[in-house]
């Protein structure tokens, strides 16, 4: 029953309601109409943060507060998994594997190019590698962008996020990943 035919209802048993009869049926319907006048606004704002995000970004001196409806707080978070994913097979599984391993084994700030690969040299299939994962934003060189056999190695924030999230797809590829 809607309101407006409980209404027409009510009407028309007022002749033959008593008076204390009448105040039971009439209440409810007058205590829902005046909640929903007096809370329409708290309850606008509750729906609308429920459909929006509010993300704080903390830079280098710096803090940015970035509002998103979800939607696009999801397709931006998708489309940065897709990125990493596509990017992170173009490296051999056993070598993403080789990589972050030693990276988590080691003290951080501690693995050189050289642990990993002892006869390293530039353009060679092991440097393609490191590129790879760099560019698949989750490692770097700790001083400089250049990868030689010195060069301090560290897992980036996002690699750390995507490690904790997407690790067994890292690590395993696809004939491992069982969902996305």
């Amino acid at each position: 029953m809607t309101l407006s035919e409980g209404i027409q209802e009510i009407v028309k048993q007022l002749p033959k309601l008593q008076p204390l009869k009448l105040l039971e049926k009439t209440v409810w319907p007058a205590v829902v109409i005046v909640s929903v006048l007096l809370m329409h606004r708290p309850l606008i704002n509750i729906l609308s943060r429920a459909q929006s995000i509010s993300i704080t970004i903390r830079g280098v001196g710096a803090r940015t507060e970035i509002k998103l409806p979800v939607s696009a707080a999801e397709e931006t978070l998708e489309s940065m998994y897709r990125e990493m994913r596509i990017l992170v097979d173009q490296v051999p599984v056993e070598q993403r594997r080789l990589i972050i391993e030693a990276l988590q084994s080691g003290a951080e700030g501690t693995v050189k190019v050289s642990d990993i690969y002892p006869g390293f040299c530039r353009e060679s299939d092991e440097h393609k590698h490191l590129r790879g994962l760099r560019n698949a934003q989750l490692i770097r060189p700790v001083r400089h962008g250049q990868f030689w056999p010195n060069s301090t190695l560290e897992i980036k924030p996002f690699g750390k996020l995507m490690l904790k999230y997407q690790g067994e797809y890292i690590f395993y590829g696809k004939t491992r990943f069982l969902g996305w």
